[in-house]
Parts: C-alpha cells; sequence; structure tokens
C-alpha cells in the first residue's frame, strides 16, 4: 500500500517536534502554503529539480541545493517543469535555542535562503546526516526522539559550515549567539543598538558589521522579524484582534503593525488569519 504524504497539520507539535521524508515526484507535483507553516521547512534536492516561486521571483534548484523556509514565510514550490521529476529530501521541524544562528542563511529574502553545497565529502556528509533524520523519524522508540534531533543538528551544523570553505576553521563568535538569544526573548520591548552591542561587550560599529556578516541581516530587521513571526503565530492560533496582536508582539501603533506586516507577508494581518492554512501533504 502506498503510504500517504504528511500534511503540515498532521506534523507533530512541540519544540522537539521532527517530521522528514524522502520522496520522489513528478509532475504536476505542486504546493502553495501563503501562510507558510508553523515550523521549519528545509529541503534538500538529491536530483532532478524543484521550482522555487519567490515574491517576485523564482528559482530552480538542483542536486546539491537545499532551500530553507522559516516559519510563516510564504511557501510556493513544485516539480520543475522543464526537468519533469524531483528527488527531495526534506524535514519540517521546530527550533531549538541554540539553532538560530545557524538558521540564517543568504536568500531571496529574509525568512527563506536556498545554499548550493560544495560538491565533496561535505555535501556527503550532510546527506548521511538527512537520512539518518529521516530513518530516525520512521521508529516509534520514545528514545529515537533523541536521535533524530542529535541528527538533524548535525545536519544543519554541517550546512552552517559548508556555507564558506575557511568556515570550519572560524570559531563561531558567542558574543551574536547572546544577541540572538536577546533579540528572541526580548522582541516586544523597543530596539535599542546601543545597549544592546554594550550587553554583548562591543561597540556600536563592531555590533553592527559582525551581526550582518554572520546573520546575513541588521540586527534591526532580526529584531522585527521575531515579532512578525510572532504576530503570525498569535494570528494562526488565537482569536485576538489585530490591536492586541500588536501590543503582544511590541507595537503601539496597530496601523503601523499591519503596515509592517502587509510589508513581510504580503497580506493584512486579517487577511492573513483568513486566508487559512494550506495543508496539503508535504
Amino acid at each position: 500500500m502506498k503510504r500517504k504524504d504528511r500534511s503540515v497539520a498532521e506534523a507533530p507539535s512541540g519544540v522537539d517536534s521532527v517530521y522528514a521524508d524522502e520522496f520522489i515526484r513528478t509532475l504536476p507535483y505542486s504546493h502553495q502554503r501563503p501562510k507558510g507553516s508553523g515550523d521549519y521547512l528545509l529541503i534538500y534536492t538529491q536530483a532532478g529539480g524543484g521550482l522555487i516561486q519567490w515574491p517576485g521571483g523564482s528559482y530552480t534548484t538542483g542536486p546539491g541545493d537545499v532551500l530553507i523556509y522559516h516559519p510563516g514565510v510564504y511557501q510556493h514550490y513544485q516539480t520543475c517543469p522543464r526537468l519533469g521529476r524531483w528527488h527531495l529530501l526534506w524535514a519540517h521541524f521546530q527550533a531549538r535555542p541554540a539553532w538560530p544562528l545557524w538558521l540564517q542563511w543568504p536568500g531571496h529574502r529574509l525568512g527563506a535562503g536556498v545554499l548550493r553545497l560544495p560538491e565533496n565529502e561535505s555535501r556527503q556528509k550532510v546527506v548521511e546526516a538527512l537520512r539518518r533524520v529521516i530513518e530516525s523519524c520512521r521508529r516509534t522508540e520514545e528514545m529515537q526522539r533523541v536521535l533524530t534531533q542529535t541528527c538533524l543538528e548535525e545536519v544543519l551544523l554541517r550546512i552552517y559550515l559548508s556555507r564558506s570553505p575557511t568556515r570550519e576553521h572560524q570559531p563561531r563568535d558567542l558574543r551574536m549567539d547572546r544577541a540572538v538569544l536577546l533579540l528572541e526573548r526580548e522582541f516586544k520591548q523597543d530596539f535599542d543598538l546601543p545597549s544592546l552591542a554594550r550587553r554583548c561587550g562591543l561597540s556600536v560599529s563592531h555590533f553592527c558589521r559582525l551581526f550582518v556578516e554572520q546573520m546575513s541581516m541588521t540586527a534591526q530587521q532580526f529584531h522585527e522579524e521575531q515579532r512578525l513571526k510572532h504576530a503570525a503565530q498569535i494570528l494562526r492560533l488565537t482569536t485576538l484582534k489585530i490591536g492586541e496582536v500588536a501590543q503582544e508582539c511590541g507595537y503601539e501603533d496597530p496601523y503601523y503593525f499591519s503596515n509592517r506586516f502587509k510589508k513581510r507577508f504580503g497580506c493584512s494581518p486579517l487577511g492573513y488569519r483568513q486566508s487559512g492554512d494550506n495543508s496539503a501533504a508535504h
């Protein structure tokens, strides 16, 4: 019996939740989620290709390309019509506190990105670890959840290290880890660059340069990204009024909040809530 694809709505929830699998899809395989999913989605192209639609553009993945979607980010992907076949390995997951730095990739827009892994042993190690994630997800033993998380952490770290040929020889700056955790924990507070830099033990200019270098965006952009992703989650899971959602995310002016939300997600907060989840499988 052919096993049905698992939909996002059926995926397990919680900080340790991971669901992963391997597909070979021909035409007309396609999925579109205007509101994204409530977790991270990683897609690795083993063979063939996928057509990734971005707001204002598109990208065709090839072997060795790995795609990341952050929670709440618009998703639209399909088997590439020109190639007619897409062999992909994928994982839905919730991020652990130590992972955000590894999940900020250069890309076409905030919250989503594509990397081409080098065609060497590094790529093979990523694939091997990702296959271990998939195999672990297919088991039912309680301790498999711990193994799955460990394998997934290896996948994310190996991808992060592969971004630059010299990355593996560069220590990760723990001051940026601290900055990320502060911004995630205190997203409701007004953005205060001098205070943030001081708490990380850096001058403002050094902090700004280092943050962009390691996160591929400014600290203020990252701060607002946390606010808006939290707002998207509240809109999905509650019936709070738009003004109340704005306040929960640190915005005093609901109109300003709505404008920023629309710029980020392409629709108003109310439209986002009313659009509903696209629960088509994977």
